[in-house]
């Protein structure tokens, strides 16, 4: 099984989700530590960014966070 894992503020980096279209992942593995960020819109905009490009790719996500 291929897993692509993005980690924080990669799941905002678009040049990060286009090596993961190029490594044709099966499943991607979302990690956060949002704790300092959980009063800004930062998780919310990390979540919605990962889910569109997961839906891009037609992969699912396993989520990791730490809040």
């Amino acid at each position: 099984m291929r897993v692509f894992t993005s980690i924080c503020y990669d799941q905002l980096l678009s040049w990060v989700w286009l090596e993961a279209v190029w490594q044709c992942p099966d499943i991607i593995i979302a990690t956060s530590n949002v704790w300092c960020a959980a009063s800004t819109d930062i998780p919310a905009i990390e979540d919605e960014n990962t889910v569109a490009w997961a839906r891009l790719m037609g992969n699912d996500v396993v989520w990791a966070r730490n809040d």
